[in-house]
């Protein structure tokens, strides 16, 4: 049903009319036609008249009114053109001209000019009308079939023109001898007439004699075919008489092509042709593609709903926009199709396009005829289904009907009934859900592509669909918003057809797709599964479970080159001991591990099942009782028949894989070229590689969906022994052992922790009577986590995840960590310390590390913190621990020695401090870096300072030159003395020098170095003149003098603008008023950019535009970023400019 307001032709309904899509002109001359082609306002109601057919009517009233015009019209065209409509208007026309107004045209031009020819008709009077049609002796007299008109008889269509002109006794000598008059005879029959001769089915009427047995039959076609050259040329001569005929022929480059139907008289019609071309100027084909959209609406339509077809292209447009990685990037197109729904609605551009395409290619279908006959049936189905469309699509044309395929899959295309019957109607059953889609979509491909003949190579491969084209022709807006899909569904579907449907195929170097009519190795392939022993299946599940419980479906259907998809780390389970087994067996396997067990046949009854999953946890092989106990976890098929899609599958990939083994590909086209072979192969072969995809995609999503249930390990407190609990298990694309995992972890089960804090850890660690925090005894971490392996009470915990929680029991202060002779507690603070102590939290773990309660770590934390002595890099260092009490520090050892008087809360939760103190000397310059000439003597003061409670005799020992004192005695009234450093010499070469002094205690080792940096300095020189191009400056100047310029700033911005910044900048200026009043200012700036300078003078030199005005301007640029810039090129002009001016500059020395 479709949406809007469209009204339809009450003809359309009747189904007897399809088959008079093409009515006869001799049938509605002689009145046995049906009332829509006789009675002329019914005929003209439900015709368009077209520009061209205007101008076919203006011609006829010009030659009837011997004003010039064509005197011979050819209506050429193939297979149903409109050639018969064209001559029944004309017929009409001339019969009944008012009717003529109610017809619709093609334009409001057209519609002006009917308008005028209506009255130029009606002038004319009755001209005489001969009508000739091959069909109908009455209208086509012959030899066989002679016109008894009750005074003599007609043999001859020259007879017949006399003979409705009147005059037959004229031509009677001629008729009744089967021989073609002379040109004078016909024209003295025509002299003062004003005729209309129009002539239907010529070819038809010749054929009949030329193909009989007969000889003067044969003779006869022969003298028609003269008669028409006569015809022609008597016509050149006449006034006013006009030939309006129809012929099967077109001409095509230069080629006269005559319709396959009547190959017979091929060189017959192909002379009468060019016998009429001397006299004719222009072919003319009734119906242009153009015109078809206005025809359908025409002839079908009462009233289109045009509002309605706004709304449908509106919701199109932002559709294929808002998708177009689906509908295509190209624009144009789309725009294109866009731009035709208001001409083709209520049928969408590419509906009319792919049957303009099938009417052009299918010899069996006549162009105008049948499209209206196919478009009434496609309309009739349309408007008869219960689901609304918005629009009539190309998959409407539907070849699973009788009552189209019938019509469209006659003569070669007939073998595409069984691609119909296995692909179209069958296999789009497989594809689930969305099957209709899948219809829809191969429905699709096949309209578009069957005329195309259905082989493996189709030469002009370009004319075929890819994907984003044949989305343009399925996608429906109502159809989609009923159904719930969205537009990327059809990118699936297409690819799912690709696959899976037996006789479709697609070029992979084009990406185009279609249906062909040979059998593809999918054929083969299915019939070789069914074949398969089930046991060869039955081990491919296994292997592909095998692969799955570690990786992801994904990641097993990737093409090969494809980027592999990386499958989620397993938490808990460990993947090399996690397996499939066939049958659900104990394993020996009994250690601090996690196994997830794969198990394909496990029994139905629900005590049965109990009884063999209890043996599997708590069981080993070889029969002895687990004691990790909490490790044996294991999924199941509830039911034995979860497995049977699987086997399908499994069977279809060995098949796939026996079928690329043994070449099958190969052998089937052994016979065809070399070129071709190879074509098809490849594609054959492609085609076969999809398919496998497809069906190992299926075999990976079936195989996943075996498995529904979850076993795992649980205690019965009421029986007080260990039990199996099972659940729900649902896997989608994630591998068997992260979706078990998923499943065990999820809130309502938890019986999977992944994620565990101490309070959690202290929890699970009570239930079975632990406690590792306020007891009194230490635990090893191992301990600790084989507790969550070995007892079915607690979840399955992995190894870090438990010692994560063990740090984070630290961190809290609950529990401390006994390492190496370390205590892990209470973190110890050096400087500022927080209020209230935070526990360590930097730490590793072994599994051989104690746990302590928190009460043993803290005694056995502050036992180890002792005070302690040490020398480091040459200096003497004391190390001692406080704790911070309100009441004060207090060292470790004291709180050690009186353990009992403190409150052991308030210990647990204050600061450990650490403390050290330097004990040594040091010397510091009054200044780090002195700068010298090259070769001047260096004088420098410095002094010793004592650092904490050093004591002990020092001497000094410097790298360079002498001191006034070497040597000193360091004791507690020691504070600090100054000494002398004299260097006779500075180095000659410019640059950073460094000298030491070191400090020595009385056994030569050294205590303590004094480094002092000697900056030679290098003498300056500037450089007069402008730089050449080339050189690296760290410094340049520029002073404009008197002339007020800013020319040479805009050179210098142009060259050096990002590498060079003002450093400084002086600008002066002067301006004398009328009033001989002078205004001054003054502008100094830092380190701001070219153009920003240069901005800011432009600003102040336009605030005196007209006024007398001196100057100057000093600018300082230096490199910005780096140490020096380099001078670009620079032209003759802008040399020149800088030349005004004076400039300096610094050379940058390499080694600087």
């Amino acid at each position: 049903m479709l949406t809007g307001y469209n009204k339809v032709r009450s003809d359309v309904f009747n189904e007897t009319l399809d088959e008079k899509m093409a009515p006869s002109l001799g049938g509605v001359v002689l009145g046995e036609e049906h009332d829509i082609y006789v009675k002329p306002d019914q005929f003209f109601q439900r015709t368009l008249i077209t520009d061209r057919m205007a101008s076919i009517l203006g011609n006829i009233v010009n030659v009837l009114r011997g004003e010039g015009g064509n005197k011979i019209l050819v209506l050429n065209a193939l297979y149903g053109g409109g050639k018969t409509h064209t001559l029944l208007t004309i017929y009409h026309a001339l019969k009944a001209p008012k009717e003529l107004l109610k017809a619709n045209s093609e334009n409001e031009d057209v519609r002006r000019r009917i308008a005028r020819l209506v009255d130029e008709i009606d002038k004319l009077g009755k001209p005489d009308i001969i009508v000739i049609d091959g069909y109908f002796s009455k209208l086509a007299p012959s030899p066989i079939s002679p016109l008894d008109t009750g005074v003599y008889r007609v043999y001859t269509l020259w007879g017949y023109i006399a003979h409705a002109l009147g005059n037959y006794d004229l031509m009677r000598e001629h008729d009744e001898k089967r021989v073609a008059p002379e040109a004078d005879r016909l024209q003295k029959l025509f002299r003062n007439r004003c005729a209309v001769i129009l002539v239907d089915e010529l070819a038809h009427y010749i054929k009949r004699f030329y193909e009989t047995p007969d000889e003067n039959l044969r003779r006869y076609s022969s003298a028609v075919e003269s008669f028409m050259e006569v015809l022609a040329k008597t016509l050149e001569l006449s006034d006013r008489v006009v030939l309006i005929i129809s012929l099967p022929v077109v001409e095509k480059e230069k080629e006269v092509v005559v319709e396959t139907t009547y190959q017979s008289i091929e060189n017959t019609l192909k002379n009468i042709f060019k016998a009429l071309k001397r006299v004719f100027t222009e072919y003319i084909e009734p119906i242009s593609p153009r015109n078809i959209p206005a025809l359908l609406r025409t002839r079908l339509f009462e009233e289109v709903d045009n509002r309605r077809a706004r709304d449908v292209h509106e919701v199109l447009s932002k559709t294929y926009m808002e998708n177009r990685e689906i509908f295509g990037e190209k624009e144009q197109f789309i725009e294109s199709v866009l731009e035709k729904i208001l001409e083709t609605y209520p049928f969408h551009p590419l509906y009319v396009e792919t049957l303009i395409d099938i009417l052009n290619k299918h010899e069996g279908l006549q162009k105008t005829r049948d499209l209206l006959r196919i478009s009434r049936k496609v309309l009739r189905e349309t408007l008869n289904d219960k689901r609304l469309y918005d629009i009539i699509m190309p998959w409407h044309i539907d070849l699973t009907r009788d009552s189209i395929r019938n019509v469209m899959l006659i003569n070669e295309y007939e073998v595409f009934k069984r691609v119909i019957e296995e692909d179209v109607i069958e296999r789009v059953k497989l594809y689930g859900e969305k099957q209709d889609l899948a219809r829809i979509t191969a429905l699709t491909l096949l309209v578009r592509t069957f005329v195309y003949g259905g082989g493996l190579i189709i030469p002009k491969i370009d004319v075929l669909p890819r994907d984003r084209e044949l989305a343009l022709m399925i996608y429906e807006p109502r159809v989609f918003q009923l159904e719930g899909w969205v537009p990327k569904d059809i990118i699936d579907a297409i690819r799912w057809i690709s696959e899976n449907l037996i006789y479709v195929v697609k070029d992979e170097k084009t990406g185009r797709l279609w249906f062909t009519k040979w059998f593809t190795p999918i054929k083969y392939v299915e019939e070789r599964a069914r074949r398969i022993e089930d046991l060869l299946a039955y081990n491919k599940v296994v292997e592909y479970s095998e692969k799955l419980m570690r990786e992801t479906a994904d990641s097993l259907v990737q093409r090969k080159g494809a980027r592999r998809t990386a499958s989620a780390k397993p938490r808990v389970f460990d993947p090399e001991l996690s397996k499939v087994n066939r049958s659900c067996e104990p394993v020996d396997v009994d250690s601090t591990r996690y196994v997830l067990l794969a198990c394909l046949d496990v029994p139905e009854n629900i005590e049965e099942r109990r009884v063999r999953l209890e043996e599997v946890m708590y069981r080993t092989r070889s029969g002895g009782v687990r004691g990790y106990a909490n490790t044996i976890y294991v999924i199941f098929p509830s039911s034995k028949n979860r497995i049977k899609y699987a086997l399908d599958y499994a069977k279809k990939l060995i098949a796939c894989e026996e079928v690329e083994k043994e070449g099958i590909i190969d052998k089937m086209y052994e016979k065809i070229s070399v070129g071709e072979a190879e074509l098809v192969r490849e594609i054959l072969k492609k085609k076969l590689e999809d398919y496998k995809i497809g069906v190992l995609r299926n075999l990976v999503s079936n195989t996943l969906s075996i498995f529904d249930r979850i076993a795992y390990p649980d205690y019965d407190d009421k029986r007080l022994a260990n039990i199996v609990k099972e659940v729900d298990f649902i896997v989608q694309t994630d591998s068997l052992i992260y979706a078990a995992e998923k499943t065990l972890e999820s809130t309502g089960i938890g019986k999977i922790k992944t994620d565990m804090d101490f309070d959690l850890l202290e929890h699970y660690l009570k239930s079975i009577n632990i406690d590792i925090s306020e007891g009194a005894e230490s635990k090893t971490v191992k301990t600790i986590i084989e507790f969550f392996y070995s007892n079915p009470r607690l979840p399955a915990v992995p190894r870090d995840v438990v010692m994560d929680a063990i740090k984070d029991g630290v961190r809290r202060l609950e529990i401390g960590v006994k390492s190496g002779g370390r205590v892990l507690f209470k973190k110890v603070y050096e400087g500022e310390a927080p209020e209230i102590s935070e526990g360590e939290t930097s730490i590793s773990l072994n599994e051989s590390d104690e746990v302590l309660p928190w009460r043993m770590a803290l005694e056995e934390q502050l036992r180890k913190l002792r005070r302690r002595e040490f020398v480091e890099r040459g200096e003497k260092r004391v190390e001692e621990y406080v704790v911070r009490l309100s009441i004060g520090d207090k060292s470790t050892e004291e709180v050690v020695e009186n353990i009992g008087s403190f409150n052991l809360e308030s210990l647990r939760v204050a600061p450990i401090v650490k403390i050290t103190r330097t004990v040594s000397v040091k010397i510091e310059f009054e200044k780090p870096v002195v700068e010298v000439k090259p070769g001047e003597p260096v004088y420098l003061e410095a002094y010793i300072s004592r650092i904490g409670r050093y004591v002990g005799e020092i001497s000094l020992e410097p790298s360079n030159g002498s001191l006034d004192r070497n040597k000193f005695i360091i004791d507690d009234g020691f504070t600090r003395e100054k000494i002398t450093w004299f260097i006779s010499k500075a180095p000659d070469k410019p640059g950073d020098h460094v000298f030491s002094i070191k400090i020595l205690d009385s056994k030569g080792s050294t205590l303590g170095e004094a480094k002092l940096t000697v900056r030679v300095l290098e003498e300056i020189r500037w450089i007069e003149g402008v730089p050449h191009s080339g050189l690296k400056l760290r410094e340049i100047e520029l002073f404009s003098g008197e002339k007020l310029s800013i020319k040479p700033l805009d050179v210098l911005n142009k060259k050096l603008s990002g590498v060079a910044i003002v450093s400084k900048a002086s600008f002066n200026i002067s301006a004398e008023t009328e009033e001989r009043m002078v205004s001054n200012v003054s502008l100094d700036v830092q380190n701001i950019q070219i153009e920003d300078l240069i901005a800011l003078i432009r600003s102040i030199l336009n605030r005196f535009p007209l006024l007398k005005t001196t100057g100057s301007i000093n600018v300082n640029l230096k490199p910005y970023k780096k140490e020096y810039f380099t001078i670009p090129e620079l032209t003759e002009d802008e040399r020149k400019v800088l030349g005004e001016c004076r400039i300096r500059y610094l050379l940058f020395q390499t080694g600087e």
